[in-house]
């Protein structure tokens, strides 16, 4: 049937209509019920206690024991969120704008160790969280909640070495509360209510986390106050002002000694170089100097620059080549002592860990002294005091890196604290401090005061490559060779940057830097601290069945710690040795186990299990040995004679980061370990020598090759070939590697043997019969 247009719409209009009347009383039943619960929120059910009359319908009761109470509901849609996975509930979170909740929870996601998974997509939502918490709690102008909030994500920040949150997301959220600081001065400064203004300054200069502040807008604001104070003849107030003023703008750029085109140009100093005479400026300078007021005392003594009569000066009688010295002697003084403030914290616009570094920036004027002074000694009858002075600001500089290395060290922000500490040692020390001293003293040797064993050293790392001699000291300084008496805070650099790497090294699991403790400071807590780390790990490892984690950590710990093992871990390592060497057994992984072998053979030398060890493992090398390939003879072209009769030397060294194992077959069978940038040296019998290299990364092809010795000495250098990749030597290779070891000499050689030059280049070997 057709129906035309009218009544289609009529049609339609009907029902509609019927849509509407069933659906206005669920709407005013569902309105009741989201108002009851809203309303009830943290109370009890209103229904939770509803019985029927006697004689109740039983539809009644069922529909009453179908209620459920508010709270239980919302304790269960609590738990239904809960068991959503991480990423839909961060998601809903942020789309919401429920930053402080989810910030809450990838806080607690990471923390409560959750799945790997998990915690990855935390991390790359908490800081975004924290920006958006930040911008919320700035915008309701909860100035605690964003101190709070922008401090934890800079401790974040540098626990995680930048990666929680993000530098960008770290700049976000600084630049919000930047934003929130500044809006709030600007506002008191508008207000015009100078007890309100004091009091909004007051709050934000106590906040550490500020870095820029509109400076300019209140120095102004703190000089018509100083100007009306001064003119209403209240010289008390007019001179704290000022004091405050000189605050404010302590950390301006360009201060200098005040030759003309580079002086500091604040309101400060422009409005007390149009109203005080330079006698006034200079008197006051000096008072404040004497009183400890260096931030007004800088300002007073800038401004004499500024002053319209200073050109008139300039040449004449009352202004000589010694009144100007004199002058900017005092200006550095005031600088110097402003920079001893800002280092100790008394400047709450320039926090001491400011990231301009304004402690040291501000030392920078009084060093250039002594290069000024330099050629003009004759003009003086005694230089010292400027002198004395230069030195004052290279030891300032000093101790403003050591003392921030101690306060990352006291927040336990290791990566930045060994990263100062190396910083200090390598550049300020050796490319700052001793250039400096160089400067004042053209006699002074920078190797004065080493010790006759070390000086050798000092020479030679000298002479390579033209390093000179601060790359030279540089490098003692790192390695603890040798500490200057006459640079203050080096051992303590020293000991901070150690102690950092271990916990860097332990934190990430970084075997090379775990290396780089136990050799260099074997002795200190540092590597006690790693060793105790990597023997726990062992422990782990077997008692997890964790054998592929073993081969690493065993080998590593026997290889670095070797005789320094306590007693008490021998019995137990090595029978953990011995039960990975049966699971590689079962597992088809033959020189896995010749490895682990090889480890029990060196962990228990000279008992009968050590015995054993040894010579299943060379029974075994020996077999996969005679499977491989076999490379041309790579003698060296040159060769020294040994000077051994009928014995030859082949000094090893092994660059690369893995253990090696060398087989020799010929006139002896033997085999050696070698671990990682080591070197050392073996005594063999002269003859043929078949000789197998296997490396215990698994991916690496061994080598085979074959050598004839006849009363020779030999070097050979082994690494891991990568075509297309040019194999690297690590700085300072030699220290790296240690001292050359004596590996091995024929059991029947009559006599004894020793190194000599064990320290250099070459380890050569004598011997006494």
């Amino acid at each position: 049937m057709e129906l035309d247009q009218t009544r289609l719409i009529a049609i339609g209009c009907c029902i509609i209509g019927l849509v509407m009347m069933m659906a206005i009383p669920f709407c005013q039943m569902r309105a009741t019920q989201d108002a009851i619960e809203e309303s009830m929120e943290g109370g009890e059910d209103p229904f939770g206690e509803v019985t029927l009359p006697e004689g109740g319908s039983a539809r009644g009761e069922e529909r009453t024991r179908r209620r459920i109470p508010l709270a239980e509901r919302r304790r269960a849609k609590e738990r239904e969120e809960e068991a959503k996975p991480f990423g839909q509930r961060i998601r809903a979170l942020m789309r919401a704008k429920r930053f402080e909740e989810a910030l809450a929870l990838c806080a607690a996601t990471i923390d409560g160790r959750a799945s790997d998974e998990d915690a990855e997509q935390a991390k790359s939502w908490i800081g975004r969280a924290w920006a958006g918490a930040h911008r919320d709690v700035v915008a309701a102008e909860r100035w605690d909640d964003a101190r709070r909030l922008i401090g934890e994500a800079e401790a974040e920040h540098l626990a995680t070495d930048g990666e929680v949150p993000s530098r960008d997301e770290l700049r976000q959220i600084r630049k919000s509360h930047l934003g929130g600081a500044r809006a709030r001065v600007l506002a008191a400064l508008g207000a015009g209510d100078a007890d309100e203004i004091d009091r909004i300054l007051a709050a934000v200069t106590a906040d550490e986390h500020v870095r820029e502040l509109p400076r300019r807008e209140v120095a102004e604001h703190l000089m018509a106050r100083w100007t009306a104070a001064r003119e209403a003849g209240d010289a008390d107030a007019a001179g704290r002002l000022l004091t405050r003023a000189a605050a404010v703008v302590a950390a301006e750029d360009h201060l200098s000694w005040g030759a003309r085109q580079d002086v500091r140009d604040t309101i400060v100093e422009t409005t007390l170089a149009a109203t005080l005479t330079i006698e006034e400026l200079d008197a006051g300078g000096e008072a404040a100097l004497d009183r400890g007021e260096h931030a007004l005392a800088t300002c007073l003594l800038m401004a004499i620059p500024r002053h319209a009569g200073y050109d008139a000066l300039v040449g004449g009688e009352p202004f000589t080549s010694s009144v100007r010295w004199n002058r900017r002697a005092r200006l550095a003084r005031a600088i110097l002592g402003l920079a001893r403030d800002v280092e100790a914290g008394k400047l709450r616009w320039v926090p001491p860990d400011a990231e301009t570094n304004v402690a040291i920036r501000l030392a920078e004027p009084a060093k250039r002294l002594a290069r000024d002074l330099r050629g003009r000694h004759d003009a003086f009858d005694d230089v010292t005091p400027w002198l004395d002075l230069a030195r004052e600001a290279n030891e300032l500089q000093l101790a403003v890196q050591l003392g921030r290395a101690r306060r990352l060290a006291a927040a336990k922000v290791w990566f930045q604290v060994a990263s100062q500490a190396e910083d200090f040692l390598e550049d300020h020390v050796a490319h700052q401090y001793l250039p400096f001293l160089r400067s004042i003293d053209e006699a002074f040797d920078p190797f004065e005061g080493a010790p006759a064993d070390v000086r050798p050293h000092l020479e030679a790392w000298a002479k390579k490559g033209g390093a000179g001699k601060d790359n030279a000291v540089a490098k003692a300084l790192l390695h603890g060779l040798w500490f200057p008496e006459r640079v203050p805070g080096a051992r303590e650099a020293f000991t901070l940057m150690w102690e950092a790497r271990a916990h860097v090294a332990i934190d990430r699991n970084d075997y090379a830097r775990m290396r780089g403790v136990l050799r260099n400071v074997p002795e200190s807590d540092a590597a006690t601290r790693v060793r105790d780390h990597l023997y726990a790990s062992i422990r782990a490892t077997r008692s997890e069945g964790r054998w592929a984690d073993f081969y690493r950590l065993g080998g590593f710990f026997v290889a670095e710690l070797g005789d320094a093992i306590p007693a008490a871990m021998r019995d137990e390592l090595g029978e953990s040795l011995r039960e990975a060497a049966a699971h590689f057994e079962k597992s088809g992984e033959p020189m896995a186990r010749v490895f682990m072998l090889s480890l029990r053979a060196e962990l228990l030398a000279g008992s009968a299990e050590g015995d054993a060890a040894h010579a299943e493992a060379m029974r075994l090398g020996f077999e996969a040995v005679e499977r491989l390939a076999v490379h041309p003879d790579e003698k060296p072209a040159t060769t020294l004679p040994s000077g051994l009769d009928g014995l030859g030397v082949e000094a090893v060294r092994n660059m690369t980061s893995e253990h090696m194992m060398l087989f020799y077959e010929g006139p002896e069978r033997f085999f050696i370990r070698l671990g990682p940038w080591r070197r050392g040296c073996v005594v063999l019998k002269d003859g043929a020598y078949v000789k197998g290299v296997i490396v215990t990364d698994r991916d690496v092809t061994p080598y085979k090759g074959e050598v004839a010795i006849e009363s020779e000495y030999l070097g050979s250098s082994f690494y891991i070939d990568r075509p297309g990749i040019v194999p690297p030597e690590p700085l300072d290779a030699d220290l790296m590697m240690g001292d050359w070891t004596l590996l091995r000499v024929p059991p029947d050689a009559d006599g004894a043997f020793e190194l000599t030059g064990a320290a250099g280049p070459v380890g050569f070997v004598s011997h006494r019969k």
